[in-house]
């Protein structure tokens, strides 16, 4: 499934520190998926979210930033 990875970017944030998110592409078992990863020096995790979900997950995102502006 990893070599099915659509990358879309990389963000970095600072001190060694970035994060990464790629697509998932659906399959015959599948459905699409976000992937999220987060790295830190020689650690990674990393979150898989359904589009479903990673659309609520951008609503909160933008409610946060824009309560914060």
């Amino acid at each position: 499934m990893l070599k099915k990875i659509k990358d879309v970017g990389t963000c970095f944030a600072g001190n060694g520190n970035r994060i990464s998110i790629a697509i998932l592409p659906a399959d015959e078992r599948r459905s699409a998926s976000i992937l999220i990863g987060f790295h830190k020096g020689n650690n990674h995790s990393s979150i898989i979210l359904k589009p479903k979900k990673a659309a609520y997950l951008s609503k909160m995102i933008t409610k946060l930033i824009l309560s914060n502006l």
